[in-house]
Parts: structure tokens; C-alpha cells; sequence
């Protein structure tokens, strides 16, 4: 099973329809666990403390890898189509906290991670 798995989803990649459900953790461990996952993890400054808790390593084969949809509007990664993707994304704990452009979270302000499973 091939996986992708990442850390945000741009709206502009919703050409289809798609369905977008909340997955544990552990559930994602679980369905990670022996698939090849394919990842266009977005922040370095993030991706050991996701791998680590996912017990995968989530480094993408090159800096922010860019998702390319194809002609029947499904995500591809290096020319490999998806399905279902994976994002998992950091719960903080000032929810009125706004980055600037460029700027990154730390680890500090991570209060608990959450992941989605997207369909497509």
C-alpha cells in the first residue's frame, strides 16, 4: 500500500470531490506501519517530532516536494497517484497566534497533534 502524508493541504488541490474525516493517531500509526509512504512534510522544524510519534520517518525525498494533480484531478507525488491522503497538523496553545510569513512553529507552542484522512 502506498500512503502520502503531509502537513497541510492547499484548498486549490480540491478539484473533486473529497471526503475529509478526522483519523486518531494510533489509527494512522496503524495504517503507516507497513506502507510505503510517500511524504511532502513542509517543515523541517517539525518533521522528527511527527516521525517520532508516528514511528516513521516522515522526511520527504526532497525539500517541500509539490503535489501535482493529474488529468483526472487525483493527487500525484513523483508520478504516483493517490486516493487518500493524510495530514497531520499541530494543535497550539494560543489559538489566537498568527505565523508570519516564513515564520515557523516551535516545538513550544505545540500543544497535541491531530491528523485528517482526506478521500477523494
Amino acid at each position: 500500500m502506498k500512503v502520502l502524508i503531509g502537513n497541510s493541504w492547499p484548498m486549490t488541490l480540491f478539484r473533486r470531490q473529497a471526503l475529509v474525516s478526522p483519523i486518531t493517531l494510533n489509527a494512522l500509526r496503524n495504517r503507516i506501519k507497513t506502507a510505503e509512504v510517500f511524504s511532502f512534510w513542509g517543515h523541517e522544524n517539525t518533521v522528527a517530532v511527527v516521525s517520532a510519534m508516528l514511528d516513521r520517518d516522515l522526511t520527504p525525498r526532497k525539500p517541500r516536494p509539490t503535489i501535482i494533480l493529474n488529468d483526472k484531478r487525483y493527487p500525484t507525488l513523483y508520478g504516483v497517484e493517490f486516493r487518500v491522503v493524510y495530514i497531520v497538523t499541530p494543535k497550539i496553545f494560543d489559538e489566537s497566534k498568527r505565523l508570519h510569513a516564513g515564520e515557523s512553529l516551535n516545538a513550544f507552542d505545540i500543544a497535541y497533534w491531530k491528523a485528517v484522512q482526506i478521500t477523494f
